[in-house]
């Protein structure tokens, strides 16, 4: 154990050391924070890595993630001029044989993985006994970030993910590959640049839980040791959550609660993680369209969320190729004004429309001469910053009408400026 921080400071276990030593500014880490070992000992213990290491031929120039078992730094190829990312096991796991040879075939089995909607990977290597992969660099956001900023994404949006995230999905389940942690955070959103404007491409991300499945059944592996219940609570299939055996079934499942949480603007499930995980096995989810009765989903978009989400394996979609043709069928009913145009491999999203319109079920009707109220330029906006469809509910059920005033029809000629008998008008 070091302490930090001299007498009065917090022991830490050596792993915490090692974990977080390098993230100490240099001038931290030579006043005397390390009060029982040195500062070149502690960095014995495990050398971190810094801006400006040379990892292979590339060097490294921020750090972009860190997880569990790996850090990802954003590096440049010096020679290319070229941006991609660098994964390798974190600092004080990399002595150890077995995360080792997981880390290993994480990269032989990842390195398979060619479809477009799968990130890449460029290279791998090993440097002073240390293993490294790098992947292509992506720009742009993950759909956690986009839900976090927008709450819900219009169905046409949603099914287009999907589709683009299935295209992955099933190239993995035909090698063997499940993904086992399909999530938000796990999805993103590359920006492309086109000559119509930045449009957006589907890529899924982080198989550093996936499992991998014998073909004739018999044998399992997990590409990462001690990931058998490794996973995110809120989109984790029955059958996961209970450790039986699992299938590519699993993912469609976690797909039906990414689609549901788009849709909505809610999770599937709310409360703590126990009750999450209870509710996953035991609870049916109410369907969408009376969870969210005002944003005009589809009632079969609605049905296909439904069977993802079955508790029985056997009743969800037979595979990711079916479940994909499901959807591209509901797709041309769909639009929300943005185009979608096949770029790279990939079906991409142009740009939003300068006005994202409401649904219908949001434009109450108008009534000629009733009083006008107008709130922002927005009303969808209201919707988004409370979260909470009551508010909504009970201003629709006022006669007060929350549409955006009509432009003024032509009439009389009003009396010019400083006529008798007319007040200047109100702002």
């Amino acid at each position: 154990r070091v302490r930090f921080g001299g007498r009065h400071g917090a022991w830490l276990s050596r792993r915490a050391i090692c974990s977080n030593v390098q993230y100490l500014s240099p001038a931290a880490r030579s006043s005397g924070w390390c009060t029982r070992f040195p500062e070149r000992q502690v960095c014995a213990i495990l050398p971190g890595v810094k801006e400006g290491d040379r990892i292979g031929t590339y060097v490294l120039e921020a750090p972009i993630a860190r997880g569990g078992m790996g850090e990802v730094w954003r590096a440049r190829h010096p020679t290319l001029d070229r941006h991609v990312a660098v994964k390798f096991i974190r600092a004080d796991l990399r002595e150890t044989e077995d995360i080792r040879e997981a880390f290993d075939r994480e990269v032989r089995n990842l390195s398979r993985l060619h479809a477009p909607q799968t990130v890449q990977v460029i290279d791998s290597g090993v440097v002073d006994d240390h293993p490294y992969v790098v992947t292509e660099f992506l720009e742009g956001e993950d759909l956690g970030v986009r839900l976090r900023r927008e709450t819900w994404l219009p169905p046409s949006q949603v099914v287009w993910l999907a589709i683009e995230v299935l295209k992955s999905l099933s190239e993995a389940h035909a090698l063997g590959i499940v993904h086992r942690d399909l999530k938000p955070g796990n999805i993103f959103l590359q920006r492309l640049r086109a000559t119509d404007g930045d449009r957006d491409a589907v890529k899924v991300l982080d198989f550093g839980v996936a499992k991998l499945i014998d073909p004739a059944g018999e044998d399992e592996a997990t590409l990462w040791p001690g990931a058998a219940l490794k996973g995110s609570p809120r989109y984790m299939a029955p059958e996961q959550i209970r450790g039986t055996r699992i299938g590519p079934a699993v993912d469609l499942y976690a797909l039906g609660v990414v689609m549901y949480r788009a849709l909505s603007g809610e999770p599937v499930f709310k409360g703590e993680r126990d009750a999450v995980l209870r509710d996953h096995c035991e609870r049916s989810p109410e369907p969408l369209r009376d969870r969210a009765p005002l944003l005009d989903i589809p009632e079969r978009l609605d049905a296909v969320v439904q069977q993802c989400l079955a508790k029985d394996p056997e009743r969800r979609p037979m595979n990711a190729d079916l479940l994909r043709r499901t959807l591209e069928e509901l797709l041309p009913d769909l639009s929300d004004g943005r185009d979608l145009i096949e770029l790279e491999g990939s079906l991409t999203l142009g740009a939003p429309p300068a006005h994202r319109p409401p649904p219908a079920s949001l434009q109450p009707p108008t009534v000629p001469g009733t009083p006008r109220l107008v709130i922002g330029t927005d009303p969808l906006a209201a919707t988004q910053e409370f979260s909470s469809i009551d508010i909504w509910m009970e201003l629709l059920s006022s006669n007060t009408d929350l549409a955006a005033p009509p432009a003024a029809s032509p009439g009389p000629a009003s009396p010019g400026p400083g006529s008798p008998g007319l007040e200047s008008p109100g702002p």
